[in-house]
């Protein structure tokens, strides 16, 4: 219950009020016990469907039990690459995975596994490192891992560096309520999602990255370029991108 707890435990948090604060306050408790409520169930909901598609996926996964050379592209969501093994919860995936469980792919079976923008949902550390330790495992010697997450270093940077009342430079699907530079650091990194399931779990700079691929056995860990054939547009800017590969 413990991760569950996690996903809504910072809605739930009701500040101590007096003894004689009045109606009012029983009102708010019993709204947010409704919410409290809510939100349980929408994470129970979403674990359980999880589970459910996780086994039928790894059922379905059996077909690529003897291929080679295989490329999986976790988090896909409606942006299935032809040629890929297309993974996410999503029905238009290929597979649908729970990807913090173990891969159905056989050890070095994989040339190249990529996501975009998905890593930085995984809880951290445990789920985010298990999930890179399983792409360690499915990789063929010299197989690329390569991935994009929101990149907090540049946009920390561009924050610090800002003068007061400057314009602030929209990334693709900024909410009109995102005014100020914080208010584009709280979107990027946390989001708004009331259920928290597809919350932004962690900020990664090249450095975070840099030290925990290399702490799983990764080498040739590098920042690389936004590649038109690979990446989506819509991700060209504040996007942190890094390869590696598997010694």
């Amino acid at each position: 219950m413990n991760r569950l707890q996690d996903r809504y435990q910072d809605h739930i948090c009701i500040e101590p009020q007096p003894a004689n604060s009045g109606r009012g306050n029983t009102a708010r408790l019993r709204r947010w016990g409704v919410l409290h409520l809510a939100l349980v169930a929408c994470v129970l909901l979403f674990e359980i469907r999880a589970l459910f598609l996780h086994f039928v996926g790894r059922w379905r996964a059996k077909r690529y039990r003897n291929q080679q050379r295989l490329r999986l592209q976790f988090g896909c969501g409606d942006n299935a690459k032809p040629g890929w093994v297309n993974i996410d919860l999503s029905p238009k995936a290929d597979l649908q995975l729970d990807l913090r469980k173990s891969l159905p792919f056989a050890d070095g079976s994989c040339e190249c596994t990529y996501s975009e923008h998905f890593f930085e949902h995984l809880d951290y550390p445990d789920d985010a490192l298990f999930f890179l330790r399983e792409n360690f495992r499915v990789l063929a010697p010299g197989g690329l891992l390569t991935f994009g997450v929101p990149d907090a270093g540049s946009a920390l940077e561009g924050y610090a560096r800002a003068t007061k009342g400057a314009p602030v430079t929209p990334f693709p699907g900024h909410p009109s309520w995102v005014r100020t530079r914080m208010d584009q650091i709280n979107f990027l990194f946390r989001q708004n999602y009331i259920c928290q399931i597809h919350q932004h779990r962690y900020a990664y700079d090249l450095e975070t990255l840099e030290l925990i691929l290399a702490d799983v056995g990764f080498s040739q860990i590098h920042q690389r370029e936004f590649d038109p054939l690979l990446d989506s547009e819509s991700r060209l800017n504040g996007t942190l991108y890094v390869s590696a590969r598997k010694s």
